[in-house]
């Protein structure tokens, strides 16, 4: 089975626009996006809805970023404007103003989540 990845937190981990529609002429090793990740169907685990009530002032999570990148960050304001919730956020990476983000922009973690994986640095 061929996954690819929801919250991408890399760019070279973005689903390749043109692989998705079998259009793309590079090889997976080639380009510059994914063309997703070979597993056994067996390796596979059921599917966890994140638990939306931990997305309050201080709450770790991905936060949709540039180029569609989900970016670790922390909710340091929520405010509802004309009855839509709004989250201040600020990244966990140094240099960046804070940014407002909407829910479908957000995952939360949970506290076991908030620690770097590999899958997180790269290695």
């Amino acid at each position: 089975m061929r996954l690819v990845f929801s919250h991408p937190t890399h760019e070279r981990l973005s689903a390749c626009k043109y692989y998705l529609r079998g259009q793309c002429s590079r090889p997976a090793e080639a380009c510059r996006w994914s063309h997703g990740e070979v597993r056994r169907l067996s390796e596979l685990t059921s599917y966890q809805e994140p638990d939306w009530s931990l997305l309050v002032r201080g709450c770790r999570v991905l936060a949709k970023g540039e180029k569609g990148v989900w970016t670790r960050a922390q909710v340091t304001e929520v405010t509802e404007v004309m009855g839509e919730v709004e989250y201040l956020v600020t990244w966990d990476t140094g240099g960046r103003e804070p940014d407002v983000k909407t829910l479908e922009e957000l995952w939360p973690l949970e506290a076991g989540d908030s620690e770097e994986t590999e899958d997180d640095t790269g290695h």
